[in-house]
This record gives structure tokens, sequence and C-alpha cells, in this order.
């Protein structure tokens, strides 16, 4: 890379656009951080990359290192598959959000054209119940107890 904007100059901003750097601890934990963020980068930039040898297969490569130094357990496999439900949830909460919103409005201008009717989904029910899940949760999270020993 400096070789590269050495020779050819900075013009795209190649190394603002990577995240990568120097390794706060040069242990295998940070070795595995760098390279989850860097080898997203290296497809991204395949083509100006590819003068330097970053090719696909060197990449492949890199990946498989990765996988091997990740540890691909049986517990990593679970905190995959929790990671992409909670990603589906997120989703989905989202979705629902939205269409809730379409509801509230579509029941608000309704019951502005008939004097009669008064809105049937009330929003403000549902933001107290949001706001008593959230403090539920908060003490929940306050009754653990602190966990010993030094933290990573």
């Amino acid at each position: 890379m400096r070789n590269y904007v050495k020779a050819k100059g900075n013009h795209d901003d190649l190394t603002g656009q990577f995240r990568f750097g120097k390794l706060p601890a040069p242990r295998s934990r940070g070795v595995v951080n760098e390279l989850r963020l860097l080898l997203p980068e290296c497809k991204e930039h395949a083509e100006k990359l590819k003068t330097f040898g970053v090719t696909a297969k060197f990449v492949a490569e890199g990946q498989m290192l990765l996988d091997g130094m990740a540890g691909k357990s049986a517990a990593g496999a679970a905190m995959d598959v929790v990671r992409n439900r909670t990603g589906d949830v997120r989703d989905a909460e989202l979705k629902l959000c939205q269409l809730f919103e379409r509801l509230v409005t579509a029941d608000e201008s309704v019951a502005e054209e008939t004097a009669t009717e008064a809105p049937l989904f009330r929003l403000d029910l549902v933001r107290a119940e949001m706001a008593r899940d959230a403090a539920m949760r908060a003490a929940r999270q306050a009754a653990q107890p602190e966990p010993a020993g030094p933290q990573q």
C-alpha cells in the first residue's frame, strides 16, 4: 500500500479507506480482529490491490488462516447462529415498527375524517409498555453480580 501511494500518489485516499493499521496488541486475538476487518476491505478494493499481489487466492488463503485462528468451535458456531438470529429479530422489529407506524397514521387519518371515531391504536400505551419493559430489563441487569477477575 505504501509503495502504491509513493509511486502513484494518494488521489483516491486509499489509506483513509482502510480501517486496519497497527496492531495494538500483537497477539492472536488482535490478529484475528484485524483480519476480520482486512479481508472484506481487500475484497472491496480488489482491483486497486491486484497490482500488489492481493488476488482472490491470496484473500482466500487469509480467510482460511482466519478460520483456523478463530477456531470455529461448537461455541463459536453457536455464537454465529445467535448473531444471525439477533440480526433477523432486529430486521423483523424494524419492519414491524414501520408497519405499526403506517397503521397508526391510517387510524389517525380515519379519526380526523370521521368526527365520531377516535383513534383506536394509541401510541402512548405502546410507548408506556416499551418503557416498562426497558425498566425491567435494566433492573435485571443491575441485579446481576459483577464478574470476578480481570476484564480483557
